[in-house]
């Protein structure tokens, strides 16, 4: 995600050249929420406005990389997508202790990968 972070950036200085005051203002209250990890800071900082801007770009140059920029772009937004939602799964079945959990989580990821490069091999 952090080469997406990058191409964000660039994607935003392209397309959104009047949002960078509030990209800066948003970076500035992540490092304040850095400093100070607590509940009430992390409220505090999704109630600006520039941290709703900015996540909604986000998301729309998400979408932008998951649809109109090309097969292996979209390839790859499925592959991160896949590899979050199932390791969410398996570090939420390790702290559980369930063991029916982890094995449907390994199941859907042989299922994932196999359905991935069947997508790519037709993307091709």
């Amino acid at each position: 995600m952090r080469l997406v972070w990058h191409a964000f950036l660039m994607w935003l200085n392209d397309n959104h050249a009047n949002k960078q005051e509030h990209l800066e203002e948003f970076l500035e209250y992540v490092s304040d929420l850095h400093d100070e990890m607590s509940s009430d800071a992390l409220d505090q900082t999704y109630a600006q406005p520039c941290f709703t801007d900015i996540a909604q770009l986000f998301a729309q140059y998400l979408d932008h990389l998951r649809v109109s920029n090309g097969p292996l772009s979209t390839f790859w937004m499925s592959y991160i997508d896949m590899v979050g939602s199932i390791l969410l799964v398996l570090i939420w079945s390790s702290r559980e202790g369930n063991w029916e959990l982890h094995l449907s989580a390994i199941q859907s990821m042989t299922k994932s990968t196999m359905h991935g490069i069947c997508l790519f091999i037709m993307l091709l």
